[in-house]
């Protein structure tokens, strides 16, 4: 059973694979949840089913699988399921067709991806200041390497982070017909001062061209927000809102976005 008690929070902006990571200086705030989050149901404004996301985590708490089933009646989606192999200083993420290897820093943080077919490229990496992310950067070109004018999309996250919350960040976006940059901040107190305790270690994830994505922490991107953050904003203005529902240990179970697409969460 859980509580009525409702947070308004907006979602942080992390690139993050799922996986857990502990480094010998990280304090309490990154170890791992008490509880584990085993599945995340979406739903749609109309409070339809969209999708069921499950983890499956190995003995030393890792994720090791990952699987999201859409409602059947959706048009134009696929059932996914990745695995991930965890071997010394590396991580492989395999979907069944396609596996990325990750690199991993000599603290076991998310270093650097490059993945290279005939016309695909895909390169990611990340930088951290007390195992926080601070910057994400993620390339994709598309076509043969001789083509005069390929596809490509390049993106750059810069993070800034104050007494452990994610405080804003610049997305800089780029691609052979445009160039952006926006920046994003975030506020954490509610009008009486208060602040919520992100204790499920929840990594919020924005994706600026479709949707917010939500995953487990404990990741090996670095350590998370310390607490929920209430609003985000851009160019001065509103940018999006969200309402929490949380359990009596203060666990997460419920999230309803502007728009009307909500989550539910289970912890074990």
């Amino acid at each position: 059973m859980f509580n009525s008690k409702l947070v308004s929070v907006a979602l942080i902006s992390l690139l993050s694979v799922t996986f857990t990571s502990c480094d010998k200086d990280d304090d309490d705030s990154n170890s791992a949840p008490a509880r584990k989050l085993t599945s995340i149901q979406t739903f749609d404004a109309d409070n339809k089913p969209y999708s069921t996301t499950t983890f499956t985590y190995d003995g030393e708490g890792r994720i090791v699988e990952k699987e999201t089933i859409y409602a059947e009646e959706l048009p134009m989606t696929t059932n996914t399921r990745k695995t991930y192999k965890y071997k010394g200083d590396m991580v492989e993420e395999s979907n069944g067709e396609i596996t990325f290897t990750y690199q991993l820093s000599s603290n076991g943080l998310l270093s650097s991806l490059d993945y290279q077919e005939p016309t695909w490229v895909k390169k990611l990496s990340w930088e951290y200041f007390n195992n926080h992310c601070t910057t994400y950067k993620e390339y994709n070109r598309f076509g043969a390497e001789d083509e005069p004018n390929p596809l490509f999309y390049d993106y750059t996250y810069n993070v800034t982070w104050e007494d452990d919350d994610l405080s804003k960040y610049k997305f800089t976006f780029e691609s052979p017909n445009s160039k952006s940059e926006t920046t994003y901040t975030y506020t954490y107190a509610d009008s009486t001062g208060q602040m919520y305790e992100n204790k499920g270690q929840l990594a919020f994830c924005l994706d600026i061209i479709t949707t917010e994505i939500i995953e487990p922490v404990g990741m090996l991107h670095g350590t998370s927000s310390k607490h929920l953050p209430l609003r985000m904003y851009t160019e001065g203005s509103l940018f999006r809102q969200y309402d929490w529902g949380l359990d009596i240990e203060g666990y997460p179970v419920r999230l309803t976005i502007g728009n009307g697409k909500s989550y539910k969460f289970t912890w074990e």
